[in-house]
């Protein structure tokens, strides 16, 4: 089992890694060339020592518009424009949008209700 550290580190990385992908300013509708959207906010990471249910809602606010956004491993993603929302299924759990966005989440341990 992994350590809250390595969790924390993988939460941490994919953030970054979303953050650095979207490097850049636009207003413009989403076109192959508009920079990829960035995560400014997970309401819920795993930081330490916690527990997660299952179908916990979690809300993920970007900087701008990602256009479609899809939740890999049977995630239902609800919300449009900047304010998205998806139930925590499995553990990781991987975002991608357009332009090449990714983020990956892991939700350790996760408890039925």
């Amino acid at each position: 089992m992994r350590t809250w550290q390595a969790r924390f580190t993988a939460a941490c990385l994919g953030v970054c890694v979303a953050a650095l992908l979207g490097c850049g300013d636009t207003d413009d509708p989403l076109t192959p060339d508009s920079p990829t959207a960035r995560v400014l906010y997970v309401s819920k990471l795993d930081l330490g020592p916690q527990t997660f249910v299952y179908g916990q809602t979690v809300r993920v606010i970007f900087d701008r518009d990602p256009g479609v956004v899809t939740v890999e491993h049977d995630g239902d993603l609800a919300g449009s424009g900047t304010n998205r929302v998806f139930a925590i299924k499995r553990s990781p759990m991987r975002l991608t949008w357009q332009n090449g966005g990714v983020l990956v989440l892991e939700y350790d341990p996760i408890e039925r209700e």
